[in-house]
């Protein structure tokens, strides 16, 4: 119906912080900038978004909690116009296994599927986690294992049906340096 959604990282205070905005089409208008992430610890950084047929939305960002960068993730109720509470989507809180370069995809409805990169202190690994409208956030998952070398570069889209197709750079050693292209699907 022509409404939109923009996330952006917002410079100000001590720290950056993911502000979103919704232009209406019916009033050819923005509306007010939302805070929509409320840890004041660390820098968030590198917000994406993607909306539903209905107008609902998520967002993902990468968040500095002093230590270790998360990812992070919000939802927004076209219904009532109102974000949710931010919530990390990734557990794995060891030190040196910062996450980053999120990026999510959701399908008419509604349900979605979010990725990033994570170190397991050896290598940047892809792992995804998986939003439905029933029950929010499931468990996040490690979806390459490739160990020769690292994987970065995440991207995703779901198609009509709610399948999904993640895809990735990967780097590896065999003798020379070579690097590939992989992928792996949801349905």
């Amino acid at each position: 119906n022509g409404n939109a959604l923009a996330v952006w990282v917002q410079e100000g205070g001590p720290r950056r912080s993911i502000v979103a905005n919704r232009y209406t089409a019916a009033t050819n208008s923005w509306g007010t900038a939302t805070l929509i992430e409320t840890d004041d610890t660390g820098n968030a950084n590198v917000p994406q978004i993607a909306i539903d047929t209905s107008g609902n939305a998520l967002a993902v960002w990468t968040q500095d909690d002093g230590t270790e960068n998360s990812i992070f993730a919000n939802r927004y109720t076209a219904s009532n116009n109102t974000w949710g509470t931010a919530a990390v989507i990734e557990t794995d809180n060891v030190i040196g296994h910062s996450a980053g370069e999120p990026r999510i995809a959701i399908g008419a409805d509604g349900n979605a599927l979010a990725v990033w990169v994570q170190s397991d202190g050896t290598r940047d690994n892809i792992w995804a986690n998986r939003y439905t409208i029933a029950t929010g956030w499931g468990t996040a998952a490690l979806i390459e294992t490739d160990d020769a070398g690292g994987a970065s570069s995440p991207q995703i889209a779901v198609d009509a049906s709610g399948n999904a197709l993640a895809v990735w750079f990967q780097s590896a050693t065999n003798g020379n340096q070579f690097h590939n292209i992989w992928a792996n699907r949801y349905q």
